[in-house]
């Protein structure tokens, strides 16, 4: 179990993962996981193919269903199923941005439905706003899918996720199928969007580049465990304790301390 770093000052973690397990057969994928996540926080969790780390993102969604444990939103502890009030609080862009979407219906629809299913009011007025907040042309709301770049359907991706105002978003790779140029646009817009909406963000990588450039904080898995801590500061400076953490500084390409 990794040694817990400075965490944010305030009021208590508005999301909390304890002894967090998930198992899929024999496979215990995600092994007594425990963090809290603080309101305004981007907090990163790395590791490897198959370390469990998309795993907890699937299992706070319900995606997964945890085999022990207990996960607790503003203090309440959600059971098997997931309320409204947690779906709309609680939004997740998936790594696919072409998987996401449904290839037959245009983006406007596509983005009008979850303000359809929750029967909020305004729903064009709405959609063309956030169109606008994430750098897409209105024009594009009578695209379909394949008619969009791979950069832009994620942008599409982060607009519905965002449509429902939520509070906590959940980014399960969100950049790792797109090319390094448009990486950075899409870091760019979620950084943007954190310091103007206050969001919070539990974002899940391979690439300590990439979580350095967007968290405070991090968290290092491997086997389905955290086994290492780490704040911003500490992963610049090369301050880490675990030969595994060291393994990755080394591997992520175009990482430079500082």
């Amino acid at each position: 179990m990794a040694d817990p770093v400075n965490r944010p000052a305030g009021p208590e973690a508005i999301l909390e993962l304890a002894d967090v397990s998930v198992r899929f057969g024999t496979l215990l994928a995600v092994d007594r996981v425990s963090f809290g996540l603080y309101r305004g926080e981007s907090l990163g969790v790395v590791g490897e193919s198959g370390s469990g780390k998309s795993t907890v993102l699937r299992a706070i969604s319900n995606l997964s269903p945890i085999c022990s444990g207990e996960i607790r939103h503003r203090g309440v502890p959600l059971g098997r199923g997931r309320t409204r009030a947690f779906r709309r609080a609680v939004q997740m862009v998936f790594q696919d941005p072409y998987g996401s979407l449904h290839p037959r219906q245009t983006i406007e629809r596509q983005l009008s439905e979850p303000l359809r299913i929750l029967g909020l009011g305004d729903r064009h007025d709405r959609i063309l706003s956030m169109m606008e907040k994430v750098r897409l042309p209105s024009t594009f709301l009578y695209r379909f899918p394949h008619q969009l770049s791979g950069g832009q359907r994620q942008r599409v991706a982060i607009a519905r996720a965002l449509l429902l105002e939520p509070e906590i978003l959940l980014l399960d790779e969100p950049t790792s199928a797109l090319d390094v140029s448009v990486q950075a646009e899409v870091l760019n817009l979620l950084m943007d969007l954190r310091e103007r909406d206050g969001l919070t963000y539990l974002f899940v990588s391979h690439d300590l580049a990439v979580v350095g450039a967007l968290c405070d904080r991090l968290l290092i898995m491997r086997g389905g465990q955290i086994v290492e801590e780490l704040t911003r500061d500490m992963l610049q400076s090369g301050n880490v304790r675990t030969d595994y953490a060291r393994a990755l500084l080394t591997a992520s390409k175009g990482y430079r301390p500082g």
